[in-house]
Formats: structure tokens, sequence, C-alpha cells
């Protein structure tokens, strides 16, 4: 993603200002964590930003894949479009095994200074719940976003909550730092906290390095959850690039 502050603006990054997935890459701030992208308190570059990331694990003995894909398209220099399809594969619901997670919105940047940025984000959502949660497909999401980054490093912190129809609600916590050493390596360090209406609360970490070269960045790391008893460990892989480049 992009590091919009004095790192952010290097060439060929995409590093996360959320460092900024958006969540900035050599060119702004976004940090993303492939696997769990989201999006940044920074705006993404001109160009766009796209990162597509999919992670294979076990749960309970079972395989987990999960691929995300975040899209963003600046409007101006202070609002972009956002959007978020995520699919998944679990041997562990046979009788639906896959689900889809699919958001869309807006993102409008309220602070923007010289180490720091601030931004609002509201989406309409569609997710396929099983059918015994009795929760609706459609919903809505609104997520405060915060960063702070400096020549090589960067932090950002994310708070959303989600109300489909059914009553059925999601609040989640997301805490990104990163460190870039030079304008080909970046290193990232990821929690995520999710509480559900359900119950099916975790809190999970993510270490991932990326590697740009000229068409993109590469994404290698891996994920673990830290509450309970299961680890639940999943190897992640991403590919960052520009929407049009």
């Amino acid at each position: 993603m992009f590091i919009n502050a004095p790192v952010a603006h290097q060439s060929g990054a995409i590093a996360m200002g959320r460092i900024g997935v958006s969540l900035g890459i050599g060119a702004t701030a976004f940090a993303a964590a492939a696997g769990e992208a989201e999006a940044g308190a920074w705006i993404a570059p001109e160009g766009g930003q796209e990162i597509v990331a999919m992670t294979l694990g076990e749960r309970d003995a079972f395989t987990v894949s999960e691929t995300d894909v975040y899209l963003e398209q600046p409007l101006n220099r202070r609002l972009s479009f956002v959007a978020q399809p995520r699919f998944s594969y679990s041997e562990e619901t046979a009788q639906e095994p896959f689900q889809a997670d699919v958001s869309a919105g807006v993102k409008a940047q309220l602070y923007r200074g010289p180490w720091a940025a601030a931004a609002v984000q509201a989406s309409a959502v569609w997710r396929n719940e099983p059918e015994e949660l009795s929760c609706g497909e459609g919903g809505g999401e609104v997520r405060a976003l915060a960063g702070i980054s400096t020549p090589r490093s960067f932090y950002n912190v994310e708070a959303a909550f989600r109300l489909q129809s059914g009553g059925c609600a999601r609040q989640r916590l997301e805490a990104t730092a990163g460190y870039r050493p030079n304008d080909r390596w970046l290193a990232l360090g990821n929690t995520f906290l999710e509480a559900t209406a359900t119950g099916d609360n975790s809190v999970k970490a993510q270490a991932s390095l990326v590697r740009f070269g000229r068409g993109g960045g590469l994404q290698i790391g891996v994920r673990f959850r830290l509450d309970g008893d299961r680890r639940e460990p999943a190897l992640v892989l991403g590919w960052w690039s520009p929407l049009r480049g």
C-alpha cells in the first residue's frame, strides 16, 4: 500500500498509509495486510490501488482458504471509491463451503498533515450468512481510520461497525505497523480483533514482508490466532499494484 508521508511518495511503492491496503505502497502510505486487507487513512495515489491476498490454513483439521481483494480509486484529493470483495472456502461447513462478503463505498479524508492522517468510510455490504444465523444478506458499515507516518515507518488504527438486516452486528478493530528500510522492502505487523452478534469473537496477528519491483509488490507472511486454544496458522500471499499501470 502506500506510505503517504515522506516515505509514501517514493517511487514504485504502494506502501500503506493505512500504510496505505490502503491498509500505502511505495507511493503513498497505504498499509494493508494481505489476507486482511482494509482501507487506510490516506487516499490512494493517482491511478488507484489494488491488493489481492490469498490465505491458506487450517481450522480444527479442516482446510480453509480465503481470497481478499482491495480496490481504491481516488475521486479527488480527499475522496476515494473503495471496494472489497472477499471469498472464502471451508471444508468445515460442508453444506455451505463457500462464503462471499462484498463491500463498496466512499472514503473521505478529514485531515492530512505531514506526518498524520484521519478519515471516515461508509460502505454498503452484502454477505451470504448461513441460514441458521437468521441474518439478512444486506447491510452497511462505517469505519474510522487514523494513521501516523515517519520517513521509514507508519502506524495505522481502524475501528469499524457493521450492521446487517436481521439485526446482526459486527465490530472490528485493526492495528498495523510497518517499517521500510529501503525502497524495495516493507515489513508489516498486523493485529485484528473481531466481535460478532453470535459470539464468534477472535483476535489474530499477522507478520509479513513485501518485496517491491517494477510491476508491484509481492507479499508473503503468516497469520495465526492469539485467543483461545486454537492457533489456526495460515500462509498469506499477496500482490500489490496500481489499478492502472
